[in-house]
């Protein structure tokens, strides 16, 4: 479902581009200036948060997208809001792209707290924490190669847009903003190597830590110099330094403790671990066994297994055994030849006749 949603995030921006009435795709510069900002501009953020998604990070693509789609939107409110129109015409259909954009935003926020409540948890699933700081060195790597970009392109005389930025000055205080993205981006490439051979928590937490601390630098410098020339613009600035506060704080969870465990290779505390365990019983035999009998002789008999506990299914107590087997109770001794038998049990031997007597 993240993923799906950053697939509309990603038409949406396109078509707020387009039918943004304050920057008109055509005319001097506007089309090669559409083709660098698609290419080599924030559209990255839903690339890598698509990419995030595919690889079963949906709480860290997820919180990518939405990092850089919230001020993305929040910027066009504002100049809908307070800007200038350009016509009656143009500005009919951008509104309505708005108001989709605002909505599928808020279906993303709700898809990112989905996950990071009750994401899936199976084997060596990484945890929220560690999914989080993933985000931050996303964010913080599209971040610090697009200043990067921007910076080259700049001291270069903006040569993609022909002679529109070639009489552009830039001040120290960019160029010191274009040291720290360097900085920044050199950290993050550490940092994804540690992470991908699992080699240091410490390590990784460190790096991950010192490039989102100068990635902030790089934003600070930046607003240090916009606001020498314009005042201080809250709808447009304030989104940009709360999702820096954002950032930050995804980046400091990387010093969880669970981060440290999945970097040990033990299992998530997401994961069923320590609980109990159910093994299947093995099934019961028959155990002969020797019984003396009453005539003291030995006899083998086999012993039925105890049942289980509530029964088992498919099993069927074992029949009881036979009987012991009772021996025969000693016959009278033969009478000698030509002896009278004894007489039989119940006989009278005076006869019917003889109590008449």
């Amino acid at each position: 479902m993240a993923y799906v949603l950053i697939i509309l995030v990603l038409l949406v921006f396109v078509s707020l581009y387009v039918l943004n009435p304050y920057e008109l795709l055509f005319g001097d510069g506007a089309l090669a200036r559409f083709l660098m900002e698609f290419l080599f501009g924030d559209i990255w953020y839903i690339f890598v948060g698509f990419i995030l998604c595919v690889r079963h990070r949906a709480v860290a693509g997820s919180a990518v997208a939405l990092l850089f789609f919230g001020p993305h939107i929040t910027r066009h409110v504002v100049n809908l809001m307070y800007g200038e129109t350009v016509s009656e015409a143009d500005t009919v259909l951008f509104p309505l792209a708005l108001l989709l954009a605002m909505f599928i935003a808020f279906m993303l926020f709700g898809v990112f707290i989905i996950n990071l409540v009750g994401g899936y948890r199976g084997a060596g699933a990484p945890s929220n924490l560690l999914q989080l700081s993933e985000a931050a060195l996303a964010y913080c790597m599209v971040a610090a190669i697009i200043g990067l970009f921007n910076g080259l392109h700049a001291l270069m005389g903006y040569p993609l847009l022909g002679e529109i930025g070639a009489k552009v000055t830039i001040p120290s205080m960019i160029i010191a903003s274009y040291v720290c993205d360097a900085v920044s981006l050199i950290s993050g490439i550490g940092a994804i190597v540690v992470l991908q051979s699992r080699r240091s928590h410490g390590v990784y937490a460190g790096l991950l830590t010192g490039q989102a601390i100068f990635w902030i630098a790089s934003i600070v410098l930046n607003y240090v110099q916009t606001l020498k020339h314009y005042n201080f613009n809250p709808p447009t600035m304030m989104p940009g330094i709360i999702v820096g506060v954002i950032v930050l704080v995804f980046a400091l969870m990387s010093w969880a403790s669970s981060v440290g465990q999945w970097f040990a290779g033990a299992p998530d505390a997401g994961v069923n671990s320590g609980g109990p365990v159910m093994v299947m019983a093995p099934a019961p035999v028959a155990v002969p066994q020797q019984i003396m009998g009453a005539d003291g002789r030995m006899y083998t008999v086999m012993a039925a297994p105890a049942p289980m506990m509530g029964g088992a299914p498919g099993f069927t107590p074992a029949a009881s055994p036979a009987p012991f087997p009772r021996t025969a109770a000693p016959s009278a001794p033969a009478a000698p030849s030509g002896a009278a038998a004894p007489p039989p049990a119940g006989h009278n031997p005076s006869g019917p006749d003889s109590s008449s007597a």
